[in-house]
């Protein structure tokens, strides 16, 4: 039996976060929606919308980020034949999570050239704010990577999926 079972998607999201320890933030807003996790791995930023079977949503919100960064991740606690097909098509990155938080990469994400300078510049100065807007955790084994932040309930209400300009 597992020492650790996710009871909402967010934990989830968090125990992933902690574990790979690049620097990140989460829920970090864009369009009229929230990403669930931004990691920045070696100067560049990678999106990655978290699901629990709702594969064709996951899907569907990390499509909006394609104008942001190439670096665009699908990761579910299962991925079916017809989810990898679909992820796979749109030219995403694919990974499943475990209960103890550990992301395996079934593919990477295949580098685009659409995305639009200005909302890449938008989408690094939501990350840079979320993480300064952070209290950084003390102790623990989340580390110096590790945040909580609290934002104010306009910035962090869930909107409608997003829509490309």
């Amino acid at each position: 039996m597992p020492s650790w079972r996710p009871t909402r998607e967010s934990d989830a999201v968090v125990k992933v976060a902690q574990r790979q320890g690049w620097p990140y933030a989460l829920e970090v807003p864009m369009w009229e929606a929230n990403i669930d996790l931004v990691q920045e791995r070696e100067g560049v930023l990678h999106c990655l919308e978290f699901k629990y079977g709702a594969w064709r949503r996951c899907l569907a919100q990390a499509m909006c980020h394609r104008i942001a960064t190439p670096w665009c991740w699908v990761v579910l606690d299962r991925a079916s034949a017809a989810a990898r097909h679909e992820v796979r098509a749109q030219g995403l990155g694919l990974a499943t999570f475990t209960n103890e938080g550990v992301v395996v990469e079934v593919f990477p994400p295949i580098d685009t050239e659409r995305v639009w300078a200005p909302i890449a510049a938008k989408l690094r100065a939501n990350f840079e704010w979320c993480r300064g807007s952070a209290r950084q955790s003390s102790g623990g084994s989340g580390g110096k990577n590790s945040v909580s932040y609290t934002l104010d309930r306009e910035t962090t209400r869930r909107g409608r999926q997003c829509q490309h300009p």
